[in-house]
């Protein structure tokens, strides 16, 4: 807190106080937010606010269904944010509150949909909260147009301020200079009307006179009147339930809304547009099938059949469609696989999306009748295959999981030999930092038991133009023969760029790994005796020591001259001193006291503490409550923080082997961290660490089993949905759980 600002601190000390933060979650998921989701809002730069806006969204309005808790905690502050000038990101903000609103108007007058199980909900909290709020985002004349236009809209959604904001609409668009502004103010004016208990008569009149007299305002706002006087008489712009039914981008959700309680049951809903709906309907009863299924559990086998059905549709597209859901149902939808397989073919199936739709959706069952079709598309540059997985924007619907070849060639270790040859070949024509995605592809397949190093190392014998030695270093265990130590000291080089991966370069690092030679990286050190000022050279110098370690023992003088000989600064990379030192030396004393000295982060200082603990038990009595403490510390563990407290988790289980260490963090992280699919650290990791733990002791992670068993028992997926990954994504995480139950019970 020192280094922040008196204006966030005193923020900061606000969203403390007044916000109850216990409420403020993750509707799908287990993620709990903290005080900074808040303050991010106000931090420069486009990318932190964009992303706390993405964040906030979600905590109070989920997939926009539902108004929880979270909104009426922090609606004050976002309405606060939305009038503060120095603010760029003010429109995405109010756009914010007015969805909220208007799913606090819409959610609550919707009825129970039968066997669809669609139960919006609003807090009891908003109502009050919203009311109080809404007067205060009236539009300012300071306020940029788009700004308020966005206020213009919001506050049609006010009803329980009507008859006071009526008034003060009025006189705002009898002076607004923008006529789209204008003629929001005048639809809010209407919508507002509906509810007015002493001003509807009046709004009404005003609204007429605006649609049939010229000169009541600066602009001509008829047509916009007589939207708004629909609105005020109907509830619905003219056409509109109509034209939501039959719209082709028809989600769940904004269907529900429109439908009210028009339609009982949206799953019979959905199968009466698969299977006798006309065309023009098919897709809409495709996308909200896909939508429902993305959501309710028990929509897949409601739907599924029916969306089967339509994988022999006449059209293309409906076609092509049918068969990207099915591959997004993965397992489930093996039962369908002989009719997938039956469009694999350019002669079964003359339109390439679809093939490739059903190529796709047979490699995510798991249907080796895939292999051929897809290996020749490896070879294909347009095959509509990405090389790295796109991840999804959980706030955008339908967004990300690019089909990629990552999760097509996964399942399938057992054809590794099949796909090596064109996988090679697409490696060799990719950009180097474009290969590290195809790479991990081979590193799955060994450890799903496929044995590729002989595969490599027989490449490399015959001089093959396809050997691959950054594939190599990837399969191979322990050290390779004389032979083959030679041939790879034909592809050496010194260093390779971070993040780059060359199949015919491997750099004295790797060198040393495969064939236990050092010779390279001796070479290497002599030339950095005298690094220089370069940060790069100083850096380099410090982790060939690391990865010599006691071969390079003549250094440690030199290293003690330059780094340490004055005060410790942070640019001196002091923690790598420190971890250099001690390999070179082993000595645990020198090390700590450099990191003593050093102006380091505590989980550096952690990182080389717990590594000498390893080999020092004495040592380990220390380190051990640190990691507690510093885990304890991490009130908001998000972004990287994830990935110091599941480091934190795997250390405390590697240094003591005591599950009662191990369990705390790992739950806390079962609460924080995200779904399967997202960028950052998922639920997956800690679930899958936490399931060994509780084999061990399967008391000790007894705090978690009630939301572990909360979660298996959903018929709502606790993931974001009309996300092409929502199925499989919350799959992975009930197997996930359901392996730490069975540790746990045995």
């Amino acid at each position: 807190m020192d280094e922040l600002s008196w204006e966030t601190r005193g923020r900061a000390a606000r969203f403390h106080r007044e916000v109850d933060w216990s409420k403020v979650l993750d509707p799908y998921g287990i993620r709990r937010y903290g005080w900074h989701v808040l303050e991010n809002l106000w931090e420069p730069g486009h990318h932190p606010a964009s992303q706390a806006v993405k964040d906030l969204r979600i905590a109070c309005l989920g997939d926009g269904s539902a108004v929880w808790p979270a909104a009426a905690q922090l609606l004050p502050f976002l309405v606060e944010a939305a009038n503060d000038r120095a603010l760029e990101n003010r429109v995405a903000i109010v756009r914010m509150i007015d969805d909220i609103a208007v799913t606090g108007n819409t959610a609550a007058q919707a009825t129970l949909a039968g066997e669809g199980r669609w139960y919006p909900h609003v807090d009891p909290a908003w109502q009050a909260a919203w009311d109080r709020a809404a007067p205060l985002l009236v539009p300012s004349r300071l306020d940029p147009v788009d700004v308020r236009a966005a206020k213009a809209a919001a506050l049609g959604e006010a009803a329980g301020r009507a008859d006071e904001l009526i008034d003060v609409l009025r006189e705002r668009c009898a002076r607004e200079p923008d006529e789209n502004v204008a003629g929001l103010l005048a639809e809010s004016v209407g919508k507002l009307a509906r509810h007015a208990a002493h001003r509807r008569d009046e709004a009404l009149t005003w609204l007429r006179r605006l649609r049939d007299e010229e000169g009541v305002a600066l602009h001509d706002l008829r047509d916009r009147a007589a939207s708004g006087l629909e609105l005020a008489l109907t509830g619905h712009e003219s056409g509109s339930a109509a034209s939501g039914v039959r719209a082709a981008g028809t989600e769940a959700v904004p269907l529900d809304r429109e439908l009210g309680a028009a339609v009982l049951g949206r799953v019979p809903f959905a199968h009466m547009l698969l299977s006798r709906g006309p065309a023009s309907q098919r897709d809409v009863g495709l996308r909200l099938a896909a939508s429902l299924m993305s959501r309710w559990r028990s929509a897949v086998p409601d739907l599924l059949p029916g969306v089967a059905r339509r994988v022999d549709d006449a059209g293309s597209e409906h076609r092509a469609l049918a068969l990207r859901i099915l591959a997004m149902c993965g397992p489930a939808a093996r039962p369908f696989a002989d009719r997938v397989a039956a469009h694999i073919t350019e002669a079964e199936e003359p339109d390439a999306v679809a093939r490739r739709n059903a190529i796709w959706a047979l490699a995510l069952m798991g249907d080796d009748r895939c292999v051929a079709p897809l290996a020749r598309m490896l070879t294909e540059p347009d095959s509509g295959f990405h090389n790295d997985h796109s991840y999804g924007d959980g706030s955008t619907p339908w967004s990300g999981h690019e089909i990629n070849l990552g999760e097509a060639l996964a399942p399938f270790p057992a054809h590794a030999g099949t796909f090596l040859e064109p996988l090679l070949t697409r490696i060799r024509n990719a950009r180097p930092d474009y290969r590290l995605g195809m790479y991990a592809i081979i590193r799955a397949w060994q450890r799903d038991g496929a044995d590729l190093a002989p595969y490599f190392l027989d490449l490399l014998d015959r001089r093959d133009p396809l050997a691959d030695v950054s594939a190599l270093r990837r399969v191979h265990q322990g050290i390779v023969s004389e032979r083959h130590r030679e041939l790879l000291r034909e592809k050496l080089v010194p260093t390779v760029p971070f993040l780059h991966e060359y199949p015919d370069r491997i750099d004295a690092f790797d060198f040393q790994k495969l064939t236990g030679d050092d010779g390279p990286l001796r070479t290497l050190l002599a030339s950095l005796e005298r690094p220089g000022d370069g940060a790069h050279q100083r850096a380099l110098l410090l982790r060939v020591c690391s990865a010599l370690g006691p071969a390079a023992a003549p250094m440690a003088g030199h290293l003690r001259a330059t780094f340490l000989a004055g005060p410790i600064r942070e640019s001196d990379d002091s923690a790598l001193v420190a971890q250099a030192l001690w390999r070179i030396t082993g000595d645990p004393e020198e090390a700590q006291r450099v990191l003593r000295r050093a102006d380091v982060t505590e989980y550096s200082r952690l990182s080389l503490l717990a590594e000498i603990a390893e080999t020092h038990p004495s040592l380990a009595e220390t380190v051990v409550p640190r990691l507690r403490d510093f885990c304890a510390q991490k009130t908001s563990p998000f972004g990287s923080g994830t990935f110091e407290v599941m480091w934190i988790a795997r250390t405390l289980w590697k240094l003591t082997g005591d599950p009662r260490q191990a369990a705390p963090p790992l739950i806390e992280l079962f609460h924080t961290c995200g779904p399967p699919g997202s960028a950052r650290l998922t639920v997956l990791e800690p679930l899958a660490l936490l399931a060994e733990v509780a084999a061990a002791d399967p008391e000790s992670v007894a705090p978690a089993i009630p939301a572990l068993r909360a979660l298996i028992d959903a018929d709502e997926r606790p993931v974001p949905h009309d996300q092409w990954r929502s199925v499989r994504d919350d799959d992975a995480q009930v197997t996930a759980a359901r392996a730490v139950l069975d540790a746990a019970t045995g």
